[in-house]
């Protein structure tokens, strides 16, 4: 059995997270199979509200997250290729991400339109 590793993890917005995989994935994974935990107590747990599969890319649409927060993304089993034949190794590792910039953030706004 071949292993299946994650490429990138790209953090869209502050709800939405996109993983890219080296193989194509099961078009079974559900909000069962992530679970997204803050480092710090005083964050908020976001909640993964939808999972969507497009051949090796998983979108995780979640609760909005604290802006530059640390957050550590864990994989749970059973998590398969398409075909079956790779397997994730999950339960042991995590990784870790930093949530989205605010995009109400008026103090970039205002520098920004006072450097132009």
């Amino acid at each position: 059995m071949a292993n299946l590793r994650i490429l990138d993890i790209i953090v869209i917005s502050s709800n939405l997270i996109q993983l890219k995989f080296s193989e194509f994935v099961s078009d079974q994974l559900s909000v069962n199979n992530f679970n997204i935990v803050p480092f710090l107590d005083s964050n908020p747990i976001p909640e993964i509200i939808s999972v969507t599969v497009s051949e090796n890319i998983v979108e995780l649409f979640t609760q909005p997250m604290t802006p530059y927060a640390k957050y550590r993304l864990n994989i749970l089993p059973p998590f398969l290729t398409k075909d079956g034949l790779s397997n994730l190794n999950v339960g042991n590792d995590y990784y870790q991400f930093i949530s989205f910039e605010d995009s109400s953030n008026f103090v970039k706004s205002n520098l920004t339109k006072y450097l132009e």
